[in-house]
């Protein structure tokens, strides 16, 4: 499920890549669908809770697939959303945050 998605150690991510990261829970809270019983990975779980998204964390293989069954639960409108802005994120981005908003752009998990 989430074979082509990289492994990123020590991602920080900017205020701009938070206040994104923020905006797709939103959405995906807002699509109603998401089961908060789908734990597993510091970014699944960041944007499951109500508390703050990390500024610096690993992104593994648990966090893709997981992410990938929370990204499905959420209708396509809400996946369109999402992937279109990883897009922008991905072009404002350098380094390892470049690098995890083209993986959530590509929707690697689905690959």
């Amino acid at each position: 499920m989430a074979g082509s998605c990289p492994s990123i150690d020590n991602l920080s991510i900017s205020n701009e890549g938070s206040r994104a990261l923020n905006d797709i829970k939103r959405i995906m809270q807002n699509a109603d669908i998401l089961q908060k019983a789908m734990l597993g990975g510091t970014l699944v779980n960041a944007l499951l809770s109500d508390k703050a998204i990390p500024m610096s964390f690993n992104v593994n293989m648990t966090d893709w697939q997981t992410l990938a069954l929370a990204v499905k639960s959420v209708p396509g409108i809400a996946q369109n959303r999402i992937q279109n802005l990883s897009g922008r994120m991905a072009l404002r981005t350098r380094g390892k945050e470049n690098v995890f908003w083209k993986a959530m752009y590509d929707l690697c998990m689905f690959n």
